[in-house]
């Protein structure tokens, strides 16, 4: 149980908290909390990757982070365009996105050489900021002979293109370099964490030889999961990998599922209750069209989550029996619109179910617009 969903238990139930059904509840306390905790097991500081959630409230607690945030769009660069430090990444930004992120002295996180090339020609007379290179996850099998299979992505450059931008670079008085950017891809950290870093150290020496001059940044992504900390025994091993890198570059990593999914709550009221053959079933107010991911709509590999369960104050509460399974299904008219499950039947109208781990991603990974219902509410409680 996270610590927010205790906090809404008791609220909820005494009658402290009201809030509109369906909604996304998040608190910018363990928001922080989680970010300093990672920030110590890996040793370095973590940037924050806006779009796990773009919430305007919750991301104005962020800007006074030193660390710096990342964005991937022009309503993301002007939610946190007060940052002390904004990354900009995504291979396909427009000239808005570029234009917008050039006035912030935005970092830009370069994809491709064509993308430089767009970047420099829009800046006109403008300074830009030093940038970082994408790398391919390709490029972790071209420098370890031993490294593990990753699987294969589209984004950044493979090592050949890397040299011919870093070429580029060198030899263009408009911009300078400051690091690359190596990521495995998202839940990587756990097996690939290690081949990420060791490919970094190769590749620092390529980098620099090619430009001519020290870099100063590494950014190596980060791949953690909602609940990183149940791996603490990898961190010590892998700051000892960190601590051979050069002095002169600093190290940072990202997060944003890792930083705001325990922060956040999806909550849903129950409608009705209703029987179908042996079959318990509650109708809730919110379902896919809000919370599409808690839906699973590939059958296949479903594996439905249970809610916490809070009645109204005043009447008793719900009874988690061993027995027969409450399924809970959304409002819509979708037979995929099921959200989850509740062990025991003792399920009533007017019962108000809080799903945890639902802060990144949850509240835009959504099919809002069908069926025209209402998009769920958001709350930031302190």
């Amino acid at each position: 149980m996270t610590a927010i969903i205790s906090r809404l238990e008791e609220g909820l139930a005494a009658g402290k908290f009201v809030f509109e059904s369906p909604c996304y509840i998040y608190d910018p306390v363990q928001l922080k909390n989680n970010i300093l905790t990672l920030e110590e097991c890996v040793g370095t500081s973590v940037i924050i990757s806006v779009k796990a959630n773009p919430g305007v409230d919750l991301n104005l607690r962020l800007t006074d982070r030193k660390a710096g945030v990342e964005v991937a769009s022009l309503t993301e660069l002007n939610l946190v365009a007060n940052s002390e430090k904004i990354y900009i990444n995504n291979p396909s930004m427009d000239k808005n996105l570029m234009r917008a992120g050039i006035a912030a002295k935005a970092c830009f996180i370069i994809d491709s050489q064509q993308q430089l090339q767009q970047l420099i020609a829009l800046s006109g007379h403008r300074p830009l900021q030093p940038v970082i290179l994408r790398c391919n996850v390709g490029v972790v099998a071209d420098l370890l002979t031993d490294a593990p299979t990753i699987r294969k992505d589209h984004f950044g450059m493979d090592l050949d293109s890397l040299m011919a931008i870093t070429h580029f670079i060198r030899d263009h008085e408009k911009v300078q370099l400051m690091g690359f950017h190596l990521f495995g891809g998202s839940h990587t950290f756990q097996r690939f964490a290690h081949a990420i870093a060791e490919a970094a150290l190769a590749l620092i020496p390529r980098i620099e030889t090619a430009y001519g001059a020290p870099i100063s940044l590494v950014n190596l992504g980060g791949g953690f999961s909602e609940q990183w900390w149940e791996h603490q025994s990898l961190f010590p091993a892998y700051r000892q990998v960190l601590a051979r890198f050069p002095a002169h570059i600093t190290l940072v990593h990202e997060a944003g599922r890792a930083a705001f999914s325990s922060c956040g709550v999806f909550m849903t009221r129950v409608v009705t209750t209703k029987r179908i053959a042996d079959q318990q079933y509650a109708i809730c107010d919110g379902g896919m069209n809000q919370s599409f991911l808690l839906c699973q709509t590939e059958n296949s590999f479903r594996k439905m989550r249970q809610p916490h369960c809070v009645r109204p104050k005043g009447q008793s509460r719900p009874d988690a029996g061993t027995g027969q399974k409450t399924i809970l299904v959304g409002s819509t008219c979708s037979r995929d619109d099921v959200i989850g499950h509740y062990v025991g039947e003792d399920i009533q109208a007017g019962d108000m179910l809080l799903f945890d781990y639902c802060g990144a991603y949850y509240s835009t990974y959504t099919v809002n617009r069908f069926l025209g219902l209402k998009e769920a509410a958001q709350y930031v409680i302190s």
